[in-house]
């Protein structure tokens, strides 16, 4: 099975933590829905459920599960 993650901020591609990622072809730019409410918890964001935010991020290369 796939494992996909919605990355956003520093993890995207030309961030600063983007190498902690996995290299590989980048599965795609995405925009969620506005249902979301970004939070700043110091020392990184946080994305929860519900709200009016549409959300800008990407999806890196997954890894099988076994």
């Amino acid at each position: 099975m796939d494992e996909r993650v919605f990355v956003y901020g520093t993890l995207r591609r030309g961030q600063r933590n983007h190498a902690l990622l996995a290299s590989g072809r980048l599965l795609g730019p995405f925009i969620t829905r506005p249902l979301y409410t970004m939070l700043d918890l110091g020392a990184y964001p946080a994305v929860v459920p519900g709200g009016t935010t549409a959300v800008t991020g990407e999806v890196p290369p997954g890894t099988t599960a076994g």
